[in-house]
């Protein structure tokens, strides 16, 4: 076993191996993040809807807001469409729970 011949990678050049496994996480946080989007935060807007009221606080109708948006504009700074694509659908949704919280707080 010789350990004086190996020699570190330079920076930014991966195996095949580590862009393969890179592809399967950010494939699969892609789909966890969409079913996410996809599933509770529409139904959060259907309940707010029949209800007639926001059933969130202030503080939980920004707070995911302002995490999609920053989010977003991170992953397309970096150029990273597996976390752009559902934080811009997430982004869409927050922003209406965040209005039903407006409206229905002033029509309520």
């Amino acid at each position: 076993m010789n350990l004086g011949s190996h020699r570190p990678k330079p920076q930014g050049m991966r195996s095949p191996r580590e862009g393969k496994v890179e592809h399967i996480f950010g494939g699969l946080t892609l789909a966890l993040a969409v079913a996410m989007v996809a599933l509770a935060l529409p139904s959060q807007i259907q309940k707010n809807r029949s209800e007639g009221r926001c059933g969130v606080s202030f503080l939980m109708a920004i707070l995911p807001l302002g995490v999609y948006v920053s989010r977003l504009v991170y992953a397309l700074l970096i150029g990273s469409y597996y976390i752009a694509i559902p934080d811009a659908v997430g982004a869409v949704f927050a922003g209406i729970i965040f209005g039903q919280y407006f409206w229905y707080r002033r029509t309520g």
